[in-house]
């Protein structure tokens, strides 16, 4: 299996075992997609539809109903911003019309959120991956030195990579205890 197979089989699984499915299943894509919907209806986040998206880009799936149906609802949106002419403030309208945005001063947007938490989760993956990569070749490594290096790769602080750890590093080792079986 090619490096890029590998990797890609690893990111599968991780992504799998986030909503509790299983990568081998013959309907895994479907149900990834079925995820990312409720995650969308349940609190609204945008950047789930694009999850779907880019998944079933990646794999050649079919866009499923739920997407297609808020892919037009987007659309639609961005024509009322156009169709207003709100051109002084356009990329910013365009933004909120497509459920970008923060729900106020110095908050989060919910995309934010998801992806500190998809950047978090990988930033814990890649620790537990090196210090488990290390261990299999006999060295110890700690993990301070690990959330450093991997800080690098990301260009993030090392206390960002040590928070991120510190918060996901349990979940980061079950995830490659699943891979590794």
């Amino acid at each position: 299996m090619a490096d890029d197979d590998a990797l890609r089989r690893m990111v599968d699984i991780v992504r799998g075992a986030k909503f509790g499915l299983d990568c081998d299943a013959s309907d895994f894509d479907a149900r990834l997609v079925e995820a990312m919907q409720n995650s969308y209806e349940e609190d609204g986040n945008p950047f789930a539809i694009w999850v779907a998206v880019d998944w079933c880009k990646q794999t050649n799936s079919p866009f499923s109903q739920w997407m297609i149906d808020v892919l037009a609802g987007l659309g639609s949106r961005i024509f009322d911003v156009f169709n207003r002419e709100e051109f002084k403030h356009e990329a910013e309208n365009v933004g909120k019309a497509l459920g970008f945005g923060s729900d106020g001063k110095g908050r989060d947007s919910k995309a934010g959120q998801m992806l500190r938490m998809q950047r978090d989760d990988n930033i814990a993956f890649h620790i537990a991956a090196e210090m488990w990569m290390a261990a299999e070749r006999g060295v110890q490594l700690g993990e301070t030195k690990v959330a450093a290096s991997v800080a690098t790769e990301f260009g993030v602080s090392p206390s960002t990579a040590e928070r991120a750890w510190k918060d996901r590093g349990e979940a980061a080792r079950s995830w490659l205890k699943i891979s590794a079986a």
